[in-house]
């Protein structure tokens, strides 16, 4: 698997034929060619040790990797005055791949040759094996001469991998564009991306304030340091900003709602605009209208899902969807929200089972072979969710869900958490949180599961459901123990 950490990449120019790239660390050349610059690219990624600016999720001692996806590679002959493009291939790098190649064909020129060599290449950042950025862009140029077939010429190209930290922050009137200092770096490459092209300034500064302009389109930044002696670091992922003062963007990421891993090539629509996420679960849209407005998310495999967003003049939505594989025989209920309250913990309170009441929860993860037949999929501690509990048997009497605010501060009223009850292969409902109440507590429904039928509660109150009378209960209510 082509995934190192690595401090830089090397590509050396051969003296074999063709202008070769390959991903090994070993000395590979391509087959010569009678009317072929006797050239050849190699490129290698170093074993050793590499300290990055930051992790990228800010947590200490997490192990940092870099995965290379793709690569394209363009060959310019210098004997004129401007560089005359002579070649350009790229290619896909696949997880499972150990071994690739470009390839480029450059004409004979002249007994003293020189030639160009620009590089790049997409790929990722992962720390402890998830996929933390998944669009970090790696850039170089190395030069070269021949001066006749039987020498050999080598070109350096330094993609060093310490990548500043970008953020966006919308404000009244405009929108700052920040990042973190890298100590080894002299300035900084912002480069802005816009749907006619790219432009780069050169800057000392930490920050760029971008005004808002109700004339102008989104545009999308990566930020770069520059670290000296013509080396430079890859570029960060793009981070947006809503230029136009009428118009805000979603930010959306999708997972599984039972193991809460990322899920690739869901379709994603919001009115008339549409996108599918990436390899790392997410999605962009920019230039939305303000409102109130209906997003739906699909994917093969799992049943869609539905939520209202609102989207602000200016500003970014950040909204996480859990897709839920079909309840076989059963339901399954989904718990999602925003960055606050930071944890919110799902309760599933079963009827009597041999006299005993259980809760499912964190502390109680259940089971779904044995009692209680229910048991918590997914738990979230960080925001966003999916918090998810699944009932596998369903049994005589009544199942209540409730939603317990750990955080305690915010308070849940208000907060936009989601709550999806699903049988088999159909949404049986969807309700938000109200807008007031005080407690810690969200009383969202009771459920007779054999019957099929539900009632909405939708309160919030200081004291959850209390259990059906019995013997116990098999677990306590809250991580306090409450």
């Amino acid at each position: 698997m082509l995934r190192r950490t690595v401090s830089r990449l090397v590509l050396a120019m051969l003296s074999v034929g063709l202008v070769g790239v390959w991903g090994c660390g070993e000395d590979s050349s391509g087959p010569a060619g009678p009317s072929s610059l006797p050239l050849s690219v190699r490129v290698v990624f170093p074993d050793e040790p590499t300290s990055v600016a930051r992790p990228v999720n800010q947590a200490a001692g997490l192990a940092t990797s870099y995965a290379i996806r793709g690569m394209s590679a363009r060959a310019f002959s210098l004997a004129d005055e401007l560089p005359v493009l002579e070649d350009e291939t790229s290619i896909e790098i696949a997880p499972s791949d150990t071994r690739f190649r470009l390839e480029l064909s450059v004409r004979p020129d002249g007994p003293m040759a020189y030639y160009q060599v620009d590089v790049d290449a997409s790929g990722t950042r992962e720390t402890d094996g998830v996929v933390s950025e998944s669009g970090l862009l790696f850039t170089g140029t190395g030069y070269g001469m021949v001066e006749d077939e039987a020498s050999e010429a080598y070109v350096e190209v330094f993609l060093e991998d310490i990548v500043p930290l970008v953020t966006t922050q919308e404000l009244s009137d405009g929108a700052l564009v920040s990042w973190n200092r890298v100590s080894q770096a002299e300035s900084y490459r912002v480069r802005e991306v816009r749907s006619g092209g790219t432009s780069d300034s050169l800057i000392t500064a930490l920050s760029l304030f971008i005004p808002f302009d109700p004339g102008l389109e989104s545009r999308s930044y990566r930020v770069q340091s520059v670290l000296g002696d013509g080396r430079a670091s890859a570029f960060s992922e793009e981070r947006s900003v809503g230029l136009d003062a009428g118009f805000g963007q979603l930010e959306l990421t999708v997972v599984d709602a039972r193991t809460s891993l990322a899920l690739a090539g869901a379709s994603v629509q919001l009115g008339d605009a549409s996108t599918s996420t990436n390899e790392a679960g997410f999605a962009r849209l920019d230039g939305l209208p303000t409102g109130v407005q209906t997003l739906n998310v699909s994917l093969e495999g799992y049943l869609s899902a539905s939520r209202n967003v609102t989207i602000t003049a200016g500003s970014t939505t950040p909204v996480t969807v859990a897709l839920s594989p079909p309840a076989v025989g059963g339901y399954r209920v989904v718990l999602t929200w925003g960055e606050l309250p930071f944890d919110l913990d799902a309760h599933l309170r079963t009827p009597l089972i041999d006299g005993v009441s259980y809760e499912v929860y964190y502390g109680f993860l259940g089971s779904e072979t044995e009692a209680p037949f229910a048991q918590l999929d997914a738990d979230d501690t960080e925001s966003f969710g999916p918090e998810t509990v699944t009932i596998a048997q369903s049994l005589e009497g009544t199942y209540s869900y409730f939603v317990y605010n750990y955080s305690q501060d915010p308070a849940i009223a208000g907060s936009g958490a989601q709550v999806e009850l699903y049988k088999d292969n159909e949404r049986l409902l969807t309700v938000t949180v109200p807008e007031e109440g005080e407690g810690l507590y969200w009383h969202v429904f009771d459920l007779d599961a054999v019957a099929g039928t539900f009632e909405l509660v939708n309160l919030i109150d200081n004291l959850p459901g209390r259990p059906e009378t019995g013997s116990g209960v098999a677990a306590p209510l809250g991580r306090d123990g409450k």
